[in-house]
This record gives C-alpha cells, sequence and structure tokens, in this order.
C-alpha cells in the first residue's frame, strides 16, 4: 500500500478507525501509532510549503508597497524613526464532528501584524 493511501484514509477517519479500515478494505495491518506518524509527517510537510508560500507572498506585498512610495533627493527621516513591523501568522487544523457521525477537518489561520504596546 502507497503511503499517499495511508495518508489519505487518516485525513477522513480518526486513526484507530482508518487502521480497522485498512485491515478491512485491504487486508493491511498497520499500528495506530504507523498512521498517526505517517499522517502527522505529511501534515508537517504540507505546512511547510504552506508558510513557505505564504512568506513569499507576503514578500511580494512589501516589495509591491516599497515600489509605489515616492522617492526624492531627500533623506527619509520618517522611516528612519518608524521601527520595522513584525508579522505573525498562525495556523491550526482539526477534526471536528458533523451531523450523521461524519467527521471533516476544520482549518484556520490568523495572520496579522504585531503593535508594540505604547506607554501613556
Amino acid at each position: 500500500m502507497q503511503h499517499e493511501h495511508l495518508v489519505h484514509l487518516a485525513l477522513g477517519v480518526s486513526f484507530p478507525k482508518a487502521v480497522k479500515l485498512l485491515t478491512k478494505l485491504m487486508g493491511v495491518q498497520v499500528s495506530e501509532a504507523t498512521v498517526r506518524r505517517q499522517t502527522e509527517e505529511a501534515g508537517a510537510a504540507y505546512e511547510a510549503v504552506q508558510n513557505e508560500q505564504a512568506d513569499q507572498l507576503m514578500e511580494e506585498k512589501e516589495k509591491k508597497s516599497k515600489k509605489g512610495r515616492a522617492t526624492s533627493c531627500q533623506p527619509n527621516t520618517r522611516a528612519a524613526k518608524e521601527p520595522e513591523s513584525k508579522k505573525i501568522r498562525s495556523h491550526d487544523g482539526a477534526m471536528v464532528p458533523l451531523v450523521g457521525g461524519d467527521w471533516a477537518e476544520a482549518k484556520t489561520v490568523v495572520v496579522g501584524h504585531v503593535q508594540s504596546k505604547e506607554s501613556p
């Protein structure tokens, strides 16, 4: 059985159920730990790809915003005073039960700019 099939099956159902289905449908016996490990490894690899794509998009956006600024011979004193903005990205996924006993993955992502807390 190919690794991809194992991961795809485990994405749609719980790990214990994936083990039972593999045995019943394909006669393949694997441990729950193997299903979990391979699925989590595939998820981590996919997460790395998504992070890289998000970083590239953020860099492109920054380049475009810098290109759009007017240039002059005068030094940009305002830019020197402003701290570089920090960005934060957080994402997560979870299996959630649906009506009728099915399960589905819910994915969330948050992208934002970190602001310093200023004293009054």
